[in-house]
Protein backbone atom coordinates (compact mmCIF):
# COMPACT_ATOMS: atom_id res chain seq x y z
CA UNK A 1 0.00 0.00 0.00
CA UNK A 2 1.10 3.64 -1.13
CA UNK A 3 0.95 5.63 2.23
CA UNK A 4 3.37 8.53 1.07
CA UNK A 5 4.55 10.79 -1.86
CA UNK A 6 8.48 8.93 -1.36
CA UNK A 7 6.63 5.75 -2.09
CA UNK A 8 4.48 6.96 -4.90
CA UNK A 9 7.57 8.05 -6.58
CA UNK A 10 9.45 4.65 -5.68
CA UNK A 11 6.32 2.67 -7.49
CA UNK A 12 6.31 5.24 -10.79
CA UNK A 13 10.15 4.64 -11.21
CA UNK A 14 9.72 0.42 -10.46
CA UNK A 15 6.58 1.38 -13.21
CA UNK A 16 9.10 2.54 -15.96
CA UNK A 17 11.79 -0.42 -15.37
CA UNK A 18 11.92 -3.19 -17.76
CA UNK A 19 11.91 -5.85 -16.31
CA UNK A 20 8.12 -7.56 -16.52
CA UNK A 21 7.57 -8.29 -13.02
CA UNK A 22 9.35 -5.34 -11.89
CA UNK A 23 6.42 -3.59 -13.59
CA UNK A 24 3.51 -5.98 -12.60
CA UNK A 25 4.22 -5.00 -8.92
CA UNK A 26 4.18 -1.95 -9.51
CA UNK A 27 1.32 -1.35 -11.53
CA UNK A 28 -0.79 -3.14 -8.75
CA UNK A 29 0.89 -1.56 -5.99
CA UNK A 30 -0.50 1.80 -7.43
CA UNK A 31 -4.20 0.02 -7.50
CA UNK A 32 -3.86 0.82 -3.68
CA UNK A 33 -2.93 4.45 -2.52
CA UNK A 34 -3.84 4.87 1.18
CA UNK A 35 -4.97 8.80 1.18
CA UNK A 36 -5.78 10.24 -2.45
CA UNK A 37 -5.73 13.68 -0.61
CA UNK A 38 -2.68 13.94 0.37
CA UNK A 39 -0.60 12.15 -1.87
CA UNK A 40 0.20 13.71 -5.34
CA UNK A 41 -1.65 10.46 -7.32
CA UNK A 42 -1.83 12.54 -10.23
CA UNK A 43 2.18 12.42 -10.65
CA UNK A 44 2.02 8.78 -11.65
CA UNK A 45 -0.92 9.32 -14.44
CA UNK A 46 1.76 9.87 -17.41
CA UNK A 47 3.94 6.58 -16.42
CA UNK A 48 0.22 4.52 -15.96
CA UNK A 49 -0.61 5.94 -19.53
CA UNK A 50 2.22 4.57 -20.25
CA UNK A 51 1.51 1.53 -19.18
CA UNK A 52 -1.33 0.98 -20.80
CA UNK A 53 0.54 0.38 -24.06
CA UNK A 54 2.85 -1.90 -22.36
CA UNK A 55 2.28 -5.38 -24.45
CA UNK A 56 2.23 -6.98 -20.79
CA UNK A 57 -1.76 -7.61 -20.15
CA UNK A 58 -1.57 -7.87 -16.45
CA UNK A 59 0.53 -4.72 -16.54
CA UNK A 60 -2.09 -2.96 -18.39
CA UNK A 61 -4.92 -3.85 -16.38
CA UNK A 62 -3.74 -2.97 -13.24
CA UNK A 63 -2.65 0.22 -14.49
CA UNK A 64 -6.15 0.78 -15.88
CA UNK A 65 -7.37 -0.19 -12.24
CA UNK A 66 -5.30 1.97 -11.04
CA UNK A 67 -6.52 5.40 -13.05
CA UNK A 68 -9.97 4.01 -12.28
CA UNK A 69 -9.65 4.05 -8.62
CA UNK A 70 -8.10 7.56 -8.61
CA UNK A 71 -10.97 8.83 -10.61
CA UNK A 72 -13.18 7.61 -7.92
CA UNK A 73 -11.31 9.40 -5.56
CA UNK A 74 -11.83 12.69 -7.66
CA UNK A 75 -8.51 12.78 -9.23
CA UNK A 76 -8.82 14.39 -12.32
CA UNK A 77 -7.73 12.52 -15.62
CA UNK A 78 -6.42 14.39 -18.42
CA UNK A 79 -7.99 13.75 -21.86
CA UNK A 80 -4.96 12.01 -23.30
CA UNK A 81 -5.05 9.22 -20.28
CA UNK A 82 -9.24 8.88 -21.53
CA UNK A 83 -8.43 8.64 -25.35
CA UNK A 84 -5.60 5.86 -24.24
CA UNK A 85 -8.62 3.86 -22.38
CA UNK A 86 -11.08 4.55 -25.59
CA UNK A 87 -8.33 3.12 -28.00
CA UNK A 88 -8.05 -0.06 -25.82
CA UNK A 89 -12.00 -0.33 -25.93
CA UNK A 90 -12.22 -0.48 -29.47
CA UNK A 91 -8.88 -2.43 -30.69
CA UNK A 92 -8.35 -6.24 -30.15
CA UNK A 93 -7.41 -6.01 -26.26
CA UNK A 94 -7.91 -9.27 -24.07
CA UNK A 95 -11.55 -9.00 -22.33
CA UNK A 96 -10.28 -8.47 -18.89
CA UNK A 97 -8.21 -5.56 -19.84
CA UNK A 98 -11.16 -3.84 -22.04
CA UNK A 99 -13.00 -4.79 -18.43
CA UNK A 100 -10.75 -2.64 -16.79
CA UNK A 101 -10.69 0.71 -19.12
CA UNK A 102 -14.49 0.18 -19.39
CA UNK A 103 -14.50 0.60 -15.34
CA UNK A 104 -11.85 3.75 -15.53
CA UNK A 105 -13.60 5.05 -17.89
CA UNK A 106 -16.86 4.93 -15.78
CA UNK A 107 -15.27 6.29 -12.99
CA UNK A 108 -13.69 9.26 -15.09
CA UNK A 109 -17.44 9.64 -16.20
CA UNK A 110 -16.98 9.16 -19.90
CA UNK A 111 -18.74 6.24 -20.26
CA UNK A 112 -22.02 4.75 -18.82
CA UNK A 113 -22.78 1.11 -18.48
CA UNK A 114 -25.42 -0.29 -21.04
CA UNK A 115 -28.63 -2.77 -19.77
CA UNK A 116 -29.11 -6.20 -21.98
CA UNK A 117 -31.72 -3.77 -24.18
CA UNK A 118 -28.92 -0.81 -24.69
CA UNK A 119 -30.22 1.48 -22.37
CA UNK A 120 -28.10 3.02 -19.47
CA UNK A 121 -28.17 0.85 -16.31
CA UNK A 122 -27.67 4.26 -14.09
CA UNK A 123 -29.05 2.26 -10.99
CA UNK A 124 -26.85 -0.84 -11.35
CA UNK A 125 -23.75 1.22 -11.43
CA UNK A 126 -24.71 3.77 -8.80
CA UNK A 127 -24.84 0.11 -6.75
CA UNK A 128 -21.75 -1.11 -8.38
CA UNK A 129 -20.27 2.10 -7.39
CA UNK A 130 -21.11 2.14 -3.71
CA UNK A 131 -20.73 -2.21 -3.08
CA UNK A 132 -24.74 -2.43 -2.77
CA UNK A 133 -27.44 -4.39 -3.61
CA UNK A 134 -29.50 -2.89 -6.38
CA UNK A 135 -32.62 -2.88 -3.73
CA UNK A 136 -30.19 -1.06 -1.34
CA UNK A 137 -29.70 1.55 -4.01
CA UNK A 138 -32.62 2.02 -5.13
CA UNK A 139 -33.61 2.89 -1.28
CA UNK A 140 -30.64 5.23 -1.03
CA UNK A 141 -31.48 7.33 -4.02
CA UNK A 142 -35.49 7.57 -3.45
CA UNK A 143 -34.07 9.10 0.06
CA UNK A 144 -31.82 11.31 -1.85
CA UNK A 145 -33.90 12.61 -4.58
CA UNK A 146 -35.94 16.12 -4.49
CA UNK A 147 -39.73 15.57 -4.41
CA UNK A 148 -41.82 18.01 -6.48
CA UNK A 149 -43.15 20.83 -5.03
CA UNK A 150 -46.46 21.37 -6.33
CA UNK A 151 -47.38 24.90 -6.82
CA UNK A 152 -49.22 26.78 -4.60
CA UNK A 153 -52.23 29.02 -5.51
Amino acid sequence: MITTNEKLKDAIALLEIDDINTRRKAAKSLCYIARYGEIKFSEALPALTSALEYPDDYTKQMAAQAIGRAAEFNVQIPEDTIAVLREIRANGAPESVKRMADDALVACGKLQRRTGRGETDQLKLFADRRGQTLVQAYALLRRATPRPQLARA
